[in-house]
Order: C-alpha cells, then sequence, then structure tokens
C-alpha cells in the first residue's frame, strides 16, 4: 500500500515526520531480539498518552516497554505478512492496518473469508474505544473519511459482484506477457470445471483450454459464453470447420454443385491449427464440456451475471469526492469452493 505521492504529509501526520523510522523487518527484529534474562518491566512513563500524534500508520505499543509502534505507509509498498497462533491476534492487526491506511487516504481491497474484516463498516462504540484507550477523535475522523463498500459475490445482500471469466486479455501485450494472460485464463476454466492444474489430467485439460481459447478468438469463433465454449470443446474440429468454411454448409438449389468439406489436415495447414481432438480424447471432451455448460444455469450463473463485473479502477475511485474506498469481499456468499477459489 502506498499514498499517491509516495511520501509522507507533514501537515497530516505530525511535525517529527522528518524524523527517521526503522524498517519493519529491523522494527520486528528488535522486538523478537530482546533477551530474556535482561527483559525489564515495561516503563509506565513512556507509554504513549491521548495527545500523543502519529507519524505514520500506527499499529499499537511494544510490550515490553509500552513505546508507540508507528511505520511509514512506504514499508508496506509490495508485500507484508502477518503470522501468529490462533487468538494471537492477527485479524486486529489487519483491522488496524486498513483503518491506518484509510486515514492515510490509500484505498483497500479487502477479501473477507469469514466476515470478520466486514465489521469494519460498523465502527466502534465511544464507551468501548475510551476503556481500549482509543482517540475518538481519529475514530470519528475514520468513519467520515471512509466509503465502506461490502461486495457479495451471489447475494444481493450486500453489493452483488460477479466476473467476467471471457474477458480476453488486452491485445497491445507483447507475445510473452499475451501467453503468461492467456495460460492464467485457461487455467481458471480448468479450476472451475473441477480439474487441478498440477495433477496429471488437469496438466492436460489446461492446455487444451489454452489453444481452444486462443485460437478460436484468433479466428472469430464464438468461445465467448459457457454454452458456446462447451460446444466448441465437445466437437473442435467441427465448430472451427463451419466457422472458417460456411459455404460447406449451406444449402444448394437444384443443379448447383455442393462445396466439400475440408479434411482436418487441410483445415490445420492452411490456418496453422493444432489437432485439437487429440490433445484431449472424446470421453475426456464430453465430461470438460458437461462441467462448462452447468456454469449457464441455476445458482452457478449468479457469479458471473450477478451485479458488478469486478472492475480494479472502480474499486479505487470514490462514489462521494472525497472518500477513502473500502471494498470487502465477502466470500461467504459463495459455497461451492472451486468458485470461491476462482
Amino acid at each position: 500500500m502506498v499514498s499517491e505521492d509516495g511520501a509522507l504529509n507533514p501537515d497530516d501526520l505530525g511535525s517529527d515526520v522528518g524524523v527517521s523510522e526503522p524498517n519493519l523487518a529491523d522494527l520486528v527484529g528488535d522486538i523478537l531480539s530482546i533477551d530474556n534474562e535482561t527483559k525489564k518491566e515495561p516503563d509506565v512513563s513512556s507509554k504513549p498518552t491521548k495527545h500523543y500524534k502519529p507519524k505514520g500508520l500506527y499499529l499499537g505499543e511494544r510490550r515490553d516497554n509500552g513505546k508507540p509502534v508507528d511505520i511509514a505507509p512506504q514499508v508496506l509498498a509490495r508485500h507484508a505478512a502477518m503470522l501468529g497462533s490462533t487468538g494471537s491476534g492477527k485479524t486486529v492487526m489487519a483491522k488496524a492496518l486498513i483503518e491506518e491506511a484509510a486515514i492515510a487516504k490509500i484505498p483497500s481491497l479487502i477479501i473477507d473469508p469469514q466476515g470478520d474484516l466486514a465489521r469494519l463498516a460498523l465502527g466502534i462504540a465511544p464507551a468501548d474505544l475510551a476503556e481500549h484507550g482509543g482517540d475518538y477523535t481519529r475514530a470519528k475522523k475514520l468513519l467520515d473519511m471512509c466509503e465502506v463498500r461490502i461486495w457479495t459475490p451471489l447475494r444481493s445482500k450486500g453489493l452483488p459482484l460477479c466476473i467476467d471469466p471471457f474477458r480476453a486479455p488486452p491485445a497491445d501485450l507483447d507475445a510473452e506477457e499475451a501467453i503468461t494472460a492467456w495460460d492464467m485464463v485457461a487455467a481458471g476454466f480448468a479450476s472451475l470445471a473441477g480439474y487441478d492444474v498440477e495433477k496429471a489430467q488437469g496438466k492436460v485439460v489446461k492446455p487444451f483450454l489454452y489453444e481452444i481459447l486462443v485460437e478460436g478468438t484468433k479466428h472469430g469463433l464464438n468461445v465467448g459464453d459457457f454454452q458456446a465454449l462447451a460446444r466448441v470443446v465437445r466437437e473442435p474440429h467441427h465448430e472451427f470447420i463451419r466457422h472458417l468454411y460456411p459455404e460447406c454448409f449451406h444449402d444448394v438449389e437444384e443443379g448447383e454443385d455442393k462445396v466439400d468439406v475440408p479434411t482436418w489436415e487441410e483445415v490445420m495447414l492452411e490456418h496453422r491449427l493444432t489437432d485439437f481432438e487429440e490433445r484431449l480424447p472424446k470421453t475426456t471432451r464430453n465430461d470438460l464440456a458437461r462441467r462448462l455448460s452447468a456454469f449457464s444455469s441455476g445458482v452457478n450463473q449468479l457469479l458471473f451475471s450477478n451485479g458488478v463485473p469486478i472492475d480494479i479502477d472502480s474499486f479505487v475511485e470514490p462514489a462521494i469526492p472525497g472518500k477513502i474506498p473500502l471494498n470487502i469481499v465477502y466470500l461467504n456468499t459463495i459455497q461451492d469452493e472451486a468458485q470461491k477459489q476462482y
């Protein structure tokens, strides 16, 4: 998470912002390297008072001496992880980070499997805040600044959210990027259909889907919905020939010669296609097609049609000017594990 200008604002974060701060690794190492033999009782006099003004993201107090833990937003510019046993406070720390980032005007996209983080929308009662030594002014500022959105795939109780699995990668990608992007699309469909791409059958299904999607898109064949994709998966050679040589399937008047349907070998040579049916046995193709077509009806289709399509740009744009978006994707509305992982 980084702020827009990549730097701390002295007006927002306190007059001491110029003081150099230790990086996160040094800070954690310092806390964990305390020698048990020399550990002292916390110095109560050094604990932060209610007048303490954070210089960055305020995460709480150190247990050994009560001093504030305050890090710059740039520390989290790439990746960070929180490790700890059950009940150690990982979720609470995650909430603290999200809230502090919002105060620093950094929007968030939060994946919430259990609903713990959706409670960010509720705020906290002033009495509870005071009991835990919280700052009411900062808490009110947080609620005033934030635009909390709870997205609920498959359901309309919150903001319904869907995903378009058929969105093709941008055309301006270079060759390597395009291959990687299409490979991810194919892997997504394979996983949805219940194939583990790390296991033997999945390692065959994914490249088959990759070729169908890439070549179908390149030649203008309809692979843009589950039913259409299932048809091509089931009979790839027939569907490609019907699309590439429509004149062979037109009804002819009496006395006219019917155009012969080319062999697949001829089609491969002319259009530089692969032998799709050799890549995947007919029984496996039929099974894959059946699984894919199941996503076009019933509750399965809601993940792909019910709600606002996922758009990262819209996640960071506030609906109300000046607000900081907190997007919480609540996954408990999805019961199917394959859909949840997708």
